[in-house]
């Protein structure tokens, strides 16, 4: 495992906070843009979704939460949610 792939622990954040927030900054997207899901922008930009049944929205609520998130993306997953469940 590389240096930048080391999961960042408490003593790099002691060391040095700055580094290690965007150390684990460049992880989260890189883990984002491995698994290939929606950036935060782009979830911004994303329709609401019209599930018909319970069944849909349950697979659309698991694919928000079955994924790698960053703060931003981890608001709008619960937001797009609480949309599609109040349609």
């Amino acid at each position: 495992m590389s240096d930048a792939q080391k999961p960042v622990d408490l003593a790099d954040i002691a060391a040095d906070p700055k580094g290690a927030t965007a150390k684990m900054q460049e992880q989260w997207a890189a883990a984002i843009a491995k698994a290939g899901v929606a950036t935060e922008v782009e979830m911004r930009d994303a329709k609401e979704p019209w599930p018909k049944s319970l069944e849909e929205l349950a697979a659309y609520i698991r694919s928000l939460v079955e994924r790698p998130h960053d703060y931003g993306t981890c608001c709008y997953a619960m937001s797009l949610s609480a949309v599609a469940a109040s349609i």
